[in-house]
């Protein structure tokens, strides 16, 4: 099976846009993971800590694993974050530009 990693800029951005499909995916057998890129640190909801712990709570529910980056402002590239795990399908959602 594949690895995937869905990518948001938000906690719950993936799980909203497509927690379905990464239902279905996890459910086919498909390692998914759930990546967001800020920890949601301008929330009008919660606290990071708090929106963290939902994400995993999710990422559970859906069958995937949740990961954020570690500190606010960090970006580091996926490939050396997590070395040995490379996916083979990463689906960003929509552009609003």
């Amino acid at each position: 099976m594949s690895s995937i990693l869905a990518v948001g800029p938000h906690p719950d951005d993936v799980e909203i846009a497509a927690g379905g499909t990464v239902a279905l995916l996890a459910a086919a057998g498909h390692t998914v993971v759930l990546l967001d890129l800020t920890r949601g640190e301008r929330a009008t909801r919660g606290n990071p800590e708090t929106r963290a712990a939902e994400a995993r709570a999710a990422a559970s529910i859906l069958g995937a694993s949740a990961w954020s980056f570690p500190t606010p402002g960090s970006r580091p590239a996926i490939p050396s974050t997590w070395p040995g795990w490379w996916p083979r399908c990463a689906p960003t959602g929509r552009s609003w530009s």
